[in-house]
């Protein structure tokens, strides 16, 4: 066999070797490996940031991460109320998941509740979950004697998805389930004469 007719056949049997490599490697689809998670904050009172504090079922405080939404914008004047309404999305791995903690600050001095709550939720590849809204009116400034504060965390699918039906989150995620429980209802209150489980508040500052 001359040379030539050698190359010629190894050529031809390394072409077979490719094609046959290529159709055992044809591409597969991709499970998705996390969940959106949708939810929403309305706020009444002056500017703020407002914190929701979530972490896996079981996570040490250390692991807690919390999703930031802010009044006022750089327009921060003083005796200046604000009211809106944010809707937020995230993407988290799969897995159980729970709301565990809100918070409300002004700079360095901020306001909690004095105990954590759990609002679980189940985080689901390739799906949006929605967990609920949460509604703060505060009428005074943190750092205030007299500060108040109202928070209502509940289960307001419906009207969210109605108040938010242009937002991109809201059309990234047409499939969108509940994800706490049907009409569930948390509030606090720092009017110890308020009705729904009212709490004592904490209030931490370093001024």
């Amino acid at each position: 066999m001359t040379n030539r007719r050698l190359v010629r056949v190894l050529l031809a049997l390394l072409g077979s070797v490719l094609l046959l490599g290529c159709g055992s490697n044809s591409p597969r689809s991709v499970e998705p490996v996390k969940g959106t998670v949708v939810g929403s904050v309305s706020y009444v009172g002056l500017p703020a940031e407002y914190r929701i504090y979530y972490a896996p079922v079981g996570a040490s405080v250390s692991e807690r991460a919390s999703i930031r939404v802010s009044s006022g914008g750089s327009d921060r004047r003083k005796g200046q109320i604000d009211a809106g309404n944010d809707l937020f999305s995230i993407e988290l791995p799969e897995g159980q998941y729970e709301v565990v903690l809100w918070e409300v600050s002004e700079g360095r001095a901020q306001i909690r509740p004095e105990q954590p709550f759990a609002a679980p939720f189940t985080v689901v590849p390739g799906r949006s979950v929605y967990i609920g809204r949460f509604d703060f009116k505060h009428q005074q400034g943190i750092r205030s004697r007299e500060s108040s504060v109202d928070v209502t965390y509940s289960d307001q699918l419906q009207q969210d998805v109605a108040l938010f039906q242009d937002d991109r989150a809201m059309k990234d995620a047409p499939d969108l389930r509940l994800g706490i429980n049907e009409g569930m209802r948390m509030q606090w209150s720092s009017d110890a004469g308020a009705t729904d489980k009212a709490v004592s508040l904490i209030v931490f500052s370093s001024f």
